[in-house]
């Protein structure tokens, strides 16, 4: 019996990305950028060219956006300047936070 394999259009790859950090607690900087450093080992191992990374702190957060709606908006316009084509948050995100 062989076996039938579908074959599928390769998805378009994500060739460039922006990491985001976002930390809410000045105590906790210093394993921000720690890990931080640890999202751009693993990404790099998926060859994703990293274009960015960027360390964000907030001493507010909006439920929609895990930061305030300005800070969302000027990393999404530094996304796009750069041409990145993937923003990948070394945090925990909602579904609704993931579609905002």
């Amino acid at each position: 019996m062989s076996d039938m394999f579908e074959v599928r259009s390769r998805p378009q790859m994500v060739e460039r990305a922006l990491l985001i950090h976002v930390c809410r607690d000045r105590r906790e900087e210093e394993e921000g950028h720690s890990l931080l450093e640890e999202l751009k080992e693993l990404v790099d191992t998926l060859g994703i060219n990293i274009i960015d990374a960027v360390f964000v702190h907030v001493s507010k957060t909006n439920a929609r956006y895990l930061m305030g709606s300005g800070k969302a908006e000027e990393l999404m316009n530094h996304a796009k300047a750069l041409d990145c084509d993937c923003i990948i948050f070394d945090n925990e995100l909602s579904p609704a936070q993931q579609r905002a």
